[in-house]
């Protein structure tokens, strides 16, 4: 009682998670990951807080190609999609994954050089949230910022001649 129906499938061995993923993917139209397509090691400038709110695992990332693809566990989060294209540039392109494949994809997640994420708890009024943002700005020297809402979320990009930051309020 209370439980959703795809744990209710599983449980009763009526479906696999594969098979629970692929019915995820034709709900929403999206492809779901190939069996070949996993267990790459990925090194990304992608803040995995908001990842692993979103259940969204980066799988294959170009920054050349200005191309990401990304597995969703539960939905695509189109707020997630949008903030990366718009703070990244990157056009990312979702698909579905299992719970365990997601798991294992953000274990193989690294982050690139220079690059840190710093998740503002309590971030408080505007005007904390601005000071907050300035420390860091001149933490990373700051040459460009960029701000996206994403589902609860606020992200501020800064990058600077000291490297990348990505703040989450």
């Amino acid at each position: 009682e209370g439980q959703s129906l795809e744990t209710t499938l599983l449980e009763c061995g009526f479906a696999t998670d594969k098979q629970i993923a692929a019915g995820r993917a034709i709900q929403w139209g999206y492809p779901v990951l190939g069996q070949d397509a996993s267990g790459q090691t990925i090194a990304a400038d992608l803040p995995p807080t908001l990842l692993r709110t979103l259940s969204a695992a980066p799988l294959h990332y170009s920054p050349k190609a200005k191309r990401l693809v990304l597995g969703f566990v539960h939905r695509v989060e189109h707020s997630l999609l949008q903030s990366i294209e718009h703070i990244t540039g990157l056009r990312p392109e979702p698909c579905f994954v299992t719970p365990t494949e997601f798991e294992e994809q953000m274990d193989r997640l690294t982050t690139v050089q220079d690059y840190e994420e710093a998740v503002i708890d309590n971030p408080g009024s505007a005007a904390q949230m601005a000071r907050t943002l300035g420390g860091f700005a001149v933490e990373v020297s700051a040459r460009e910022a960029s701000f996206a809402k994403c589902n609860s979320w606020i992200w501020a990009r800064l990058t600077g001649k000291r490297g990348t930051v990505d703040l989450l309020f």
